[in-house]
């Protein structure tokens, strides 16, 4: 067990403890609030039969004071209660990251595009992804910012405050845990959509100034008349009479006052998974700028986003009371479903142009803090340094993340300026491996986070892959003219003139050996042209002449060796072109008989 997986599991036994310690309490309070009740029940029934007033009064107001504070008292432990089981958890899926069990983790599918540049063939979303292993958000804001880190490489003047902020968030342990504990407690059933935000936030039909002075003043004649009725002024009748005079009103809201319930119905646990989240940051103590900067966001101007969100959860709550049957009496004298609109109009004409903000500065939050808990987890890796000039890569000791430890083989390499590294290499000795290694800590580096490897040093670039082409039935598209379409997405890329960082694995392998051949080298003569850098692996060992001949490309390669029927792979990087190859091997392995 390694330090940090230790770590993780004193504190899964620290919640655990204070979990059952204040789910304890919370069956103690429950106990209480029943007593209280029973009691209260005797004593009212007594105190009735008895025909004693004072004590009846007294005992009412009693049980309303001490009932109350229970029930809170009560709230307060559960959601403590709540709070601690999802810290439980938090700790729960850092081991299991740790051991790189990540498959119940949510892995970001929804941003998965097969005609992405990149994120298909480097396993960034998907099923055993990078973002199941760096993702710590919960709400839609956090994930979508962290998929749009990864899957958009930054400029050094992004990455290099954004690696700031994700160091500060990398000490601070318990605010960062709490942090993602808030946005896991009350999450919404995962069998029922997700409400987008701009949907719930969508403003209520407006109700015109002459009908709000008409209920209004409909509602203070059935009070008046129902004050009256009280005081034995006039007869109850006369309160009916203004029930149905407010019924008018009701029915001219009711479409409006439906669509309002259908769209804020249930969604009080939502809200409030947003009001944590603000709180937490709002009170956090931070010391970097950019960090302070989206705090600031959310604190200014006016109330805070928690507060403004705390009464957009109270008016939903108010919606969510419309089924109590007290509430439907209530309506037909008070018009509670008027200013429940008028409520919601108001929230949304004091706060909606703070919104779009206030969610950015969450979501660049979640994304800082999901940087953050990878680089606590991993604390052998290391922040790359970012450079200035064009095709700047260079790396010591780098690795996959996705592969354990025990079994992750390291590389050592350089790219220093445009040009090829050409790899030649035998079956199943590492070239794909090795690209996918150096694509995904690229994709960490120029998105903030840390690498896996001693030393990195990158410079921005476009990220291009071309490794996993398949054919589609459905368009009567062959794998080899999938394949060029890729390729000419590549091109495409590269007519934007940003530099572009591309990695090709056994291109043109849809074709026969001699067009392969032909047309790997007349793509290699394009690319060399262009603003662009990158790694080509290929079986075609006669490509490796070409470094002979061209001084921007390098050959590097992956060898086997053969040791008796048993076949060795050291999967290091090696200078020069392949020297062994083992197809026969593998097929004599599996019984196909190789006759001379």
């Amino acid at each position: 067990m390694d330090e940090k997986e230790a770590f993780f599991k004193a504190r899964i036994t620290k919640f655990e403890r204070q979990t059952s310690e204040v789910a304890g309490k919370l069956r103690e309070w429950s106990t209480y609030r029943i007593g209280i009740f029973v009691v209260s029940i005797i004593a009212l029934v007594y105190f009735a039969n008895e025909r004693m007033a004072g004590p009846v009064f007294f005992v009412l107001v009693g049980f309303f004071l001490i009932f109350g504070s229970l029930v809170n008292v009560y709230n307060k432990t559960k959601k403590k209660l709540s709070f601690l089981k999802s810290m439980l958890a938090v700790n729960q899926d850092e081991v299991r990251r740790q051991q790189l069990d990540i498959k119940h983790l949510s892995d970001g599918k929804e941003f998965l595009s097969e005609n992405h540049p990149y994120v298909a063939d480097l396993d960034i979303f998907g099923r055993h992804s990078i973002f199941q292993l760096v993702n710590r958000g919960s709400t839609p804001p956090g994930t979508a910012t962290l998929a749009s880190w990864l899957s958009f490489p930054a400029k050094a003047n992004v990455v290099s405050p954004r690696q700031q902020a994700v160091r500060e968030l990398e000490s601070q342990i318990e605010w960062r845990q709490s942090f993602e504990a808030f946005g896991r407690m009350n999450l919404p059933d995962k069998s029922k959509p997700v409400v987008p935000l701009e949907q719930l936030l969508s403003k209520p039909a407006p109700i015109s100034q002459g009908f709000k002075i008409w209920a209004a003043a409909s509602m203070a004649v059935s009070l008046v008349i129902y004050g009256l009725a009280i005081l034995s002024v006039v007869v109850w009748q006369w309160v009916f009479l203004a029930a149905i005079l407010n019924s008018f009103f009701l029915v001219a809201l009711m479409k409006s006052m439906n669509e309002e319930y259908q769209k804020m119905q249930g969604l009080s646990k939502q809200l409030s998974v947003y009001v944590d989240l603000f709180n937490c940051i709002e009170t956090g103590k931070f010391e970097n700028s950019l960090l302070r900067d989206h705090q600031s966001i959310l604190l200014n101007p006016g109330p805070s986003a928690s507060v403004a969100f705390k009464k957009l959860h109270d008016v939903v709550n108010r919606f969510d009371s419309r089924i109590n049957m007290l509430y439907q009496i209530l309506n037909s004298f008070l018009l509670l479903d008027f200013w429940l609109i008028t409520l919601a109009q108001k929230w949304f004409d004091e706060n909606i142009d703070h919104v779009g903000g206030w969610m950015e500065a969450l979501g660049e939050m979640e994304a800082i803090s999901s940087l953050a808990g990878f680089a606590f987890a991993n604390p052998a890796y290391v922040y790359p340094e970012t450079s200035g000039w064009d095709f700047d890569l260079k790396a010591s000791q780098l690795g996959h993340p996705l592969i354990p430890a025990k079994k992750r083989v390291v590389n050592d390499f350089v790219l220093d300026g445009k040009g090829l590294i050409l790899i030649t290499g035998s079956n199943m000795s590492g070239k794909s491996t090795f690209l996918r290694t150096v694509g995904v800590n690229s994709v960490l580096a120029l998105a903030g986070a840390p690498v896996c490897a001693n030393s990195m040093t990158i410079s921005y670039m476009e990220l291009f892959t071309s490794m996993r082409t398949h054919d589609d039935l459905s368009e009567s598209v062959s794998s080899f003219y999938a394949e060029l379409k890729r390729l000419r997405q590549l091109l495409d890329l590269l007519e934007t003139g940003a530099p572009v960082l591309y990695m090709l694995d056994e291109v043109l392998k849809g074709t026969n050996s001699e067009d392969r051949h032909i047309g790997t080298k007349a793509l290699v003569r394009q690319l060399l042209r262009e603003k662009a850098a990158g790694f080509i692996s290929t079986h075609d060992l006669s490509l490796s002449e070409l470094g002979n001949t061209d001084p921007l490309v390098t050959n590097f390669s992956f060898n086997s060796l053969v040791k008796g029927d048993e076949l060795l792979f050291d999967y290091k990087l090696t200078e020069g072109p392949c020297k062994s190859f083992n197809a026969s091997q593998l097929m004599k392995n599996i019984g196909i008989e190789i006759i001379p």
